[in-house]
């Protein structure tokens, strides 16, 4: 059975993905930084059919990842594919106006968090 881990997929784009992978019969690790929504999109899924485990994971966090990765791997010793779906529009500040710190979440979650999540899952190396 093909794997993946999305990031992001209590909603949208995410959620999206993984309804139709899971449609598939994939089993998907539905990543979401909020729980509580993260375990409703799972439910929705599980209800329609679909191997779905939600796994708390917020991608700005180095903690939170490496305990999405002690999950997925309590559940399979191998991770298919990854999608890197979680991001921020950030806060939506005038260009003029904005300080590092108003553009830090968006880096720290849109670039950093995809290094951080695909780092933290690839195989060893051998």
């Amino acid at each position: 059975m093909t794997s993946v881990l999305i990031t992001g997929a209590n909603k949208g784009l995410g959620y999206e993905t993984a309804r139709r992978l899971g449609e598939l019969g994939w089993r998907v690790f539905l990543g979401s930084r909020d729980e509580g929504r993260g375990r409703a999109a799972a439910q929705r899924l599980a209800a329609d059919g679909v191997d779905v485990l939600m796994v708390p994971l917020d991608v700005t966090s180095q903690e939170s990842v490496a305990g999405a990765v002690r999950l997925v791997r309590e559940h399979t010793d191998q991770l298919d594919v990854l999608v890197n779906n979680a991001g921020t529009p950030g806060g939506g500040v005038n260009p003029a106006d904005a300080t590092a710190g108003d553009v830090h979440v968006v880096y720290d979650t849109n670039v950093y968090g995809p290094v951080r999540v695909t780092q933290a899952f690839l195989p060893p190396p051998t």
